[in-house]
């Protein structure tokens, strides 16, 4: 079969690769956009931020890509869009739990992340925000093919993939490649680029789906008799985290109600009765809706239940696991999954790295080079700067400049998926302390909240900054002499004031005030009106 041949062939039509593959086409290059899977379905990695709204605007305009601009802010999303489901994100909050123990109304830290509803932040749906990029990416005039069985090479500089899709054969040649196909790395894995997942810092397993009848934090506080006047937004619209003994929940409503939940176990404290079956470091794992629909835990048996489990399913594990915290089983009492229609999800080790992420004739996306975690809500933002940087390339510079930028792109990248890696362990690692974990948490919101107030353009989480990255590596320094002393009220004391001091140059927005008491109003951003 003759091979078409386009400039840029992307392989992968997440979200990521789909809105490259739009603003390529928007602005006059060939593309071929090329999946194994079909939309819609389902994935994780739904929580947006401002920072992910800010650099989705800057493209959107940037690029001649208006359209786009209402998903920058959810007053618009839902004018514009209604048919796209999403749901509110006015901020983070965070509430601790210990087994077998009432929520004490002292373990609370919410932080808001908007100034009103009408410019917060959105969780994205994402079969639908996926499926609606993918169309969108179709009618900018890129080639789209979903459902392909297809086989990559590259002969004499020259990629080419051949295969077939329900539309039929296909066959596309290109001088670049992006990798967009997530944890499989497609790309990498045919140039031979090796994982590095040994280095991580990080480890943590997963179990997630999507829910009906999940009751809010707020009636459970309201049950409890605790008072929310504090709060400044209502806590479930927002990224929920239930901080847990040795892990986390994460709870995003959307607003026909459904919850994304996921429970997060933290590996370096070893597998717990309710909980087995984390894999080994280094192992390779999936999340993110970005494993093939035939993804299995390898332990896993075909009636989907796992060694060491008794027998039990998913769905009784997850149930065992949140027993011990009444908070939360009051939430899931009468819950029930909706999404996926195969039930609670499983991963082994979420942590992964590439030791590369771009060649002379290739890139790959952030959520293919590596990932680390749910934690702090990186996934969407960290993808979109990495098109917004690949797109700039492909579109501005060629020969030296463009393998000088790959180089430098490569090394970005990698170097902001270790630091996320050193802002999530750190929490981790202050488990079973919210109080610990909470002050290790000011180390995300001084990066993000400095980076949103100083409009300090493609900076991610000051990754580069060399001052910022030594305040962290000092900050683990004194973490682990808390941690040594037994997590004694003196200890974490002395750690507060030590960080309260550390991070006054990225302190736009008075974290670590005593007088606010862990409730933040006033961290947002200003944003300006959209002009649609």
């Amino acid at each position: 079969m003759v091979a078409t041949r386009v400039d840029v062939l992307i392989l992968g039509a997440g979200f990521g690769g789909s809105l490259l593959a739009a603003i390529l086409a928007n602005n006059g290059r060939t593309v071929a956009l090329v999946d194994r899977a079909v939309h819609p379905r389902f994935a994780i990695g739904e929580s947006s931020t401002p920072l992910a709204d800010a650099v989705l605007e800057r493209m959107a305009k940037n690029y001649g890509l208006s359209e786009l601009l209402p998903l920058t802010r959810y007053g618009t999303w839902k004018k514009v869009y209604p048919q796209l489901a999403c749901g509110l994100k006015t901020g983070f909050s965070y509430f601790g739990h210990q087994r077998d123990c009432a929520f004490s109304a002292d373990d609370q830290l919410v932080v808001a992340a908007s100034d009103s509803v009408e410019v917060s932040d959105t969780h994205w749906l994402r079969s639908d925000v996926d499926e609606f990029l993918f169309g969108y990416a179709k009618q900018k005039g890129a080639t789209c093919v979903q459902g392909a069985d297809y086989v990559l090479d590259l002969v004499d500089d020259q990629w080419s993939i051949e295969g077939t899709a329900r539309s039929g054969e296909f066959a596309y040649c290109a001088p670049f490649v992006v990798d967009a196909t997530g944890v499989a790395g497609e790309v990498m894995e045919f140039v031979g680029v090796p994982e590095d997942n040994e280095s991580l810092k990080t480890n943590s397993s997963a179990m997630f789906a999507h829910f009906e009848g999940v009751a809010s934090v707020a009636s459970v506080l309201s049950d409890l008799g605790i008072d929310m006047q504090p709060h400044p937004f209502n806590c479930d619209a927002a990224a929920v985290h239930q901080v847990l003994a040795d892990g986390w929940m994460w709870q995003l409503r959307f607003d026909d109600d459904t919850v994304s939940a996921g429970i997060l176990v933290n590996g370096q404290m070893g597998a717990t009765a309710n909980f087995p079956g984390l894999w080994p470091r280094g192992k390779r794992a999936g999340i993110s809706g970005l494993v093939p629909a035939s993804w299995n835990h390898p332990q896993q048996k075909a009636d989907g239940s796992k060694p060491g489990c008794e027998g039990k399913t998913p769905l009784e594990i997850w149930n065992d696991f949140i027993k011990p915290y009444p908070f939360i089983a009051k939430q899931f009492r009468d819950a029930k999954v909706v999404r996926p229609a195969s039930g609670i999800r499983q991963s082994g080790r979420l942590q992964r790295i590439r030791q590369d992420a771009a060649g002379r004739n290739w890139a790959a996306l952030a959520g293919t080079s590596g990932f680390i975690d749910p934690l702090h809500s990186t996934g969407i933002a960290h993808t979109l700067f990495s098109v917004n940087r690949i797109a700039s390339l492909l579109l501005n510079d060629s020969g030296a400049e463009r393998t000088s930028g790959l180089q430098r792109y490569s090394e970005t990248l990698l170097n902001e998926i270790r630091l996320i890696d050193e802002l999530v362990e750190g929490c981790y690692s202050a488990l079973p302390s919210f109080r610990l974990w909470s002050a290790w948490c000011m180390l995300y919101f001084a990066a993000v909240t400095s980076s949103e107030h100083s409009g300090s353009g493609d900076s991610f989480l000051l990754a580069s900054d060399g001052a910022f990255r030594s305040v962290l590596d000092n900050a683990r320094e004194q973490l682990q002499s808390s941690i040594d002393a037994g997590l004694s009220v003196a200890s974490i004391e002395r750690f507060e004031e030590w960080l309260r001091s550390a991070i006054r140059p990225w302190n736009y927005v008075g974290l670590m005030d005593p007088a606010v008491n862990g409730m933040y109003r006033t961290t947002a951003a200003p944003k300006g009106e959209l002009h649609l």
